[in-house]
């Protein structure tokens, strides 16, 4: 059900331009005080220096619209529309990831293509926008470190003038630079978060500088190129993670003694058969056997089964299979 929150909740002014903040940018952006982006609410107000500054008035939970039933790249596409934006090409997949979105006023030149490598999290974002009567395209490389509906972390990199602009949505922070640039740094950084964080809703997160994808579209990509592959090139364990109560898998294959030792780690790892599986579990706790096979859901939950080692410690899961 659509909630009745307004489309941009305030202005930012970053001294060549005034855009409308999203409120979704303004909650993976950069939280006051060191609060978590997942505990409080967040919009951009002006501060006494002209650049944009973080402040408490909307919720993170509010996205506007019911996910339910909803793909990923439709996910990323309703959000950006909730934002005032329409969205081009949205692709996520374990060889790309690239957004594209422009304004949705016929009058606004405003849009963006963010393209990233799944497995380096490494991409760039360029951005065009109206700057002083004429149209300016600026182009800046991006480095994602941690991309989740609960934090974001990246780095921007000019690729005019080599400059750098770290992002970290759970750092104190009272400013963010702004009138320096042709397209102010901070909004580039507004929209690149905007994106990552409906695609961290959607399908794909980063964790470590890996991006993972949504078990359900990520398991049968990994099996057919595994196909491909000479039979010493071929992997059989990948990075998991848990999010939102969905498992997301990266393309990063490891080998069985990486995956133990991510395992020894407390973090999920995804195997192509149950037994290899298993042989994860049970080479966690040292050769004990493991706790027998479970899942927790039924069809459609997007579960999956897995096995826990020995006594559920370390606290990891070893999945396997495809999502329920």
């Amino acid at each position: 059900m659509k909630s009745s929150h307004p489309e941009h909740i305030t202005r930012l002014t970053a001294g060549l331009r005034t855009v409308a903040v999203p409120v979704t940018a303004a909650l993976v952006l950069t939280a006051l005080g060191g609060t978590s982006a997942s505990a409080s609410d967040h919009a951009f107000t002006q501060n006494s220096a002209g650049v944009a500054a973080l402040s408490a008035t909307k919720p993170l939970e509010d996205l506007g619209f019911d996910t339910e039933g909803m793909t990923g790249e439709e996910i990323v596409a309703e959000g950006l529309e909730q934002e005032g934006l329409e969205a081009g090409s949205v692709e996520i997949g374990l060889d790309e990831i690239q957004v594209e979105a422009e304004a949705q006023a016929a009058n606004d030149p405003y849009a963006i293509d963010l393209r990233l490598d799944p497995e380096t999290a490494h991409g760039t974002v360029t951005v065009t926008d109206a700057v002083s009567g004429r149209t300016v395209t600026s182009t800046y490389d991006i480095d994602v470190e941690t991309s989740t509906p609960e934090r974001t972390v990246f780095t921007l990199a000019d690729t005019d003038t080599g400059r750098t602009y770290d992002y970290d949505s759970a750092t104190a922070q009272e400013s963010i630079p702004g009138p320096a640039f042709a397209i102010p740094i901070a909004f580039v950084g507004i929209s690149a978060a905007t994106m990552l964080y409906y695609m961290a809703i959607g399908a794909a997160i980063v964790i470590g500088g890996i991006a993972a994808l949504e078990a359900g579209r990520a398991v049968g990509r990994i099996i057919d190129e595994n196909k491909k592959r000479s039979q010493d090139k071929k992997r059989y364990h990948y990075p998991a993670k848990v999010q939102n109560n969905k498992v997301y898998i990266s393309g990063r294959g490891l080998t069985a003694s990486a995956a133990v030792a991510r395992g020894k780690k407390s973090q999920d790892v995804w195997s192509t058969t149950k037994a290899r599986a298993k042989s994860i579990a049970k080479g966690v706790k040292g050769g004990l056997n493991p706790v027998r096979e479970e899942v927790h859901g039924g069809a459609g939950s997007g579960h999956m089964w897995h096995y826990h080692p020995n006594g559920r410690t370390p606290h990891m899961h070893s999945f396997y299979g495809r999502a329920l």
